[in-house]
C-alpha cells in the first residue's frame, strides 16, 4: 500500500495547533492546504512571519498545481511560470 509522500517544509512539532489540519492536508497533497501555510508564514497569520517559509510552502502549492499560489510566489516577487 503506497503512501502519499511527505511534503512538509516545517517539522510538524513546530505548527501550532491552529494551523495543525493544513499541515495533514499538505501532507496528504493537498494543493490549497500547502497555499494556506505559504500565507499562514508569508503574513505572520498565526505564526511568526517567515517569508522564507511561506515562500516554500507557495512553490509546494504551486508545483502541485494552485493557480492561485502561482499568483502569490509573484506578488512577492518570485520569479516562478
Amino acid at each position: 500500500e503506497a503512501s502519499a509522500p511527505e511534503v512538509a517544509v516545517a517539522p510538524a512539532e513546530s505548527v501550532p495547533p491552529s494551523l495543525q489540519g493544513y499541515l495533514e492536508a499538505a501532507n496528504q497533497g493537498d494543493a490549497k492546504a500547502m497555499r494556506m501555510l505559504g500565507a499562514s508564514y508569508t503574513y505572520g497569520l498565526g505564526v511568526r512571519a517567515d517569508k522564507a517559509e511561506g515562500a516554500a510552502w507557495y512553490r509546494k502549492a504551486a508545483d502541485a498545481g494552485d493557480p492561485a499560489a502561482v499568483l502569490e510566489l509573484k506578488a512577492t516577487g518570485d520569479r516562478k511560470p
